[in-house]
């Protein structure tokens, strides 16, 4: 399960962009956007206690980190 996520967050970073990012003090905030359908998902991350959740919920549902969460961190931490 974890792997197609993966391989998702590695399909999103050519189909998906990263509309916005917002630096907050504890917190990275970022918009990911699909065009042409406009799906929206926020990604907050939060370097000082490791965490990160997505809107999609996938995480607090499946407890696997969404293909989201998963192309941001590879944007934030290249």
């Amino acid at each position: 399960m974890f792997q197609k996520e993966y391989m998702n967050s590695q399909y999103l970073s050519t189909t998906h962009f990263i509309e916005s990012v917002e630096e907050g003090g504890f917190m990275v905030e970022c918009k990911v956007f699909k065009p042409p359908f406009g799906m929206r998902k926020t990604v907050r991350a939060y370097p000082a206690d490791g965490t990160i959740n997505c809107s999609c919920n996938k995480f607090e549902r499946d407890r696997i980190l969404c293909c989201h969460a998963l192309a941001v961190l590879d944007r934030l931490f290249k």
